[in-house]
């Protein structure tokens, strides 16, 4: 009864979060923070151990979103080319997506889903409706199917990576290590501007 309750509020946070994601910084905000809160609290009260972080965790957050990092620098091949100007808008826009928004869609996607739904249907099922979600807010924030793609890849990257490490600290890296590539060098995404 507990986990289809925090299923239940976690999808209730999620349909509210996609018709905003990357559209209203500050709608976008509030939802992120009602994730990040939602995450820790779900985490802290059904596993705590998954909050610390560990060399597992860090090692393999480290090296898997190194190869994420590769891939977008490849992948977006003028990224170097293209210039740019480093404003404090534009820096502030970065840490807010990598410090803040990434860790609470972590939280959010495999702190709650993936590891209740693991609990309830197995590894597997959690692994595709977790990903799933998270996929969701790609296919609402851009109209490119590869990055759709990109994301389903992602989410399934971080979900085994949580589920082997035991640590939410190696989908957060993952991710922080991706977006630092695709969103940061590649696309060069200001909030603030």
């Amino acid at each position: 009864m507990l986990d289809l309750s925090i299923l239940s509020v976690g999808l209730l946070i999620h349909m509210f979060a996609l018709p905003y994601s990357f559209k209203n910084l500050v709608i976008d905000s509030i939802v992120r923070v009602a994730q990040l809160a939602f995450g820790v609290a779900i985490l802290a009260s059904l596993q705590p151990d998954a909050l610390r972080p560990t060399p597992a965790g860090l090692i393999t957050g480290a090296g898997v979103g190194a190869a994420f990092l590769v891939f977008q620098l490849v992948w977006n091949r003028g990224v170097f080319r293209s210039r740019f100007i480093v404003t404090r808008r534009f820096v502030a826009s970065q840490l807010v997506i990598l410090l803040f928004q990434v860790p609470g869609e972590e939280l959010f996607y495999r702190g709650v889903f993936f590891m209740v739904l693991a609990s309830i249907w197995g590894t597997f099922t959690a692994v595709i409706i977790a990903t799933a979600l998270s996929t969701m807010i790609a296919v609402v924030s851009s109209r490119r199917q590869v990055v759709w793609l990109g994301a389903g890849l992602l989410g399934v990257f971080c979900c085994l990576s949580f589920y082997w490490s035991q640590s939410i600290w190696a989908p957060v890296l993952i991710h922080v290590l991706n977006d630092f590539g695709y969103v940061t060098l590649g696309e060069k995404r200001n909030l603030f501007s």
